[in-house]
């Protein structure tokens, strides 16, 4: 009997180790599923034992042995998840040339002049690289559901982008092709003493980090695409319904116009395009973004953003495309289960410009997917990040 609660004892512990350091190792894994590991390996255990001894009944010194190398397995489990703690935290000090910041965004807003402008971003955590862009007509502000959890794992940051937010507002129309927006970003990566760096892109905020990513594959080691299809692509598309779709891409386009209406009340335009989604969105972020865009000089900047997106964007990528130009850096396309991407092949068209592909449809999503799925959008980075051994 006692070497059979030796036993007992042993494989248990031994079960349990193994189930914290495979949650610890796992990325993937939330702190629930972590749990239920340890519990079904526990219980798994407990019943493997049973039922070995009423249907062997196996003598005492098999349990001896189990019991054994249940306890010996236990400190080598818990050793390993120590070293891998430790050398985890190790990385981290090193990447960032010995400083010791803490996870969690610190929502102080920060300056940096790149680009021969001031841009806005926050940051916070320690570990790999990321910088998130946001969309039109957001701020940085869109990431902070899924930007905490990440600063467990990543240095984050979330800037402005020219015209948004908190970042200057230049009045050159064409100073806001994607081309000097992505200056921005890789000039900020830069000012942050960032060799190498992961990007995630929303809506406009996706444009500019593909250009990044076209622009700088010596430093973007991966990027993420959110709710986007090739620029070039969506205005190529004259039939099915995309003039729907995208309507407020040409409205804007309408020089005189688009400023004089949008001007007469921004807020209630910018509150009918979240209109799309319902309530889904947090009300203070929606009133935030309300109260920025009524800002001076954002509507007239913005414009500026989808008019050099028609006027210079498009036929540059439409030349690179034809000249069998393709982004190698890796891209992962996330896109909604109630978007505009829903019934389109999306990683195919991706396909046609870019060497490395990877995605999938967001359930329960529209466009605006680190805001309405952020568990997803945050468990999906994480394993980018993981494949490209991050």
């Amino acid at each position: 009997m006692l070497w059979e609660w030796l036993a007992a004892i042993g494989w248990s512990a031994g079960s349990v180790a193994g189930g914290i350091a495979l949650y610890r190792r796992v990325r993937f894994f939330s702190t629930v599923w972590g749990i239920i590991t340890i519990a079904v390996v526990g219980l798994l255990s407990g019943v493997l034992h049973n039922f070995l001894n009423a249907l062997f009944s196996i003598d005492e010194p098999f349990f001896f042995l189990l019991a054994i190398f249940g306890i010996g397995m236990t400190p080598i489990l818990v050793a390993q998840w120590l070293f891998e703690g430790g050398f985890h935290l190790y990385r981290q000090w090193n990447t960032h040339g010995g400083t010791n910041r803490m996870p969690g965004m610190n929502d102080q807003t920060l300056y940096a002049e790149v680009n021969g402008i001031r841009i806005a971003y926050e940051r916070g955590g320690a570990g790999y690289p990321l910088l998130l862009i946001h969309g039109y007509p957001e701020t940085r502000r869109m990431w902070r559901q899924v930007a905490d959890a990440l600063t467990a794992r990543f240095d984050v940051v979330s800037m402005d982008l020219r015209g948004y937010g908190d970042s200057d507002r230049p009045s050159d129309e064409l100073s806001y092709d994607k081309r000097t927006m992505a200056e921005d970003a890789y000039g900020l990566a830069t000012h942050l003493g960032w060799d190498k760096f992961l990007v995630a892109g929303h809506d406009r905020g996706g444009r500019t980090a593909r250009r990044l990513a076209a622009d700088h594959p010596e430093s973007v080691v991966g990027a993420t695409l959110l709710d986007i299809l090739p620029l070039e692509w969506v205005y190529s598309q004259g039939a099915d319904g995309y003039a729907r779709r995208y309507w407020h891409w040409y409205f804007h386009l309408q020089r005189g116009l688009a400023e004089r209406l949008i001007n007469s009340d921004p807020s209630a335009y910018v509150n009918h395009l979240f209109a799309r989604r319902g309530d889904v969105l947090d009300p203070e972020n929606v009133a935030h973004y309300m109260e920025v865009f009524a800002r001076p000089g954002s509507v007239d900047a913005t414009l500026a953003d989808y008019r050099t997106a028609f006027d210079v964007d498009r036929p540059r990528w439409t030349e690179e495309v034809a000249a069998g130009h393709k982004i190698t850096v890796p891209l992962q396309i996330l896109w909604g289960e109630y978007g505009n991407l829903n019934d389109e092949p999306t990683l195919d068209i991706w396909r046609e410009v870019a060497e490395d592909v990877r995605g999938e449809v967001i359930p329960g999503s529209g466009h605006y997917i680190p805001e309405e799925q952020p568990e997803i959008a945050i468990r999906l980075m994480n394993e980018f990040a993981d494949e490209l051994g991050l």
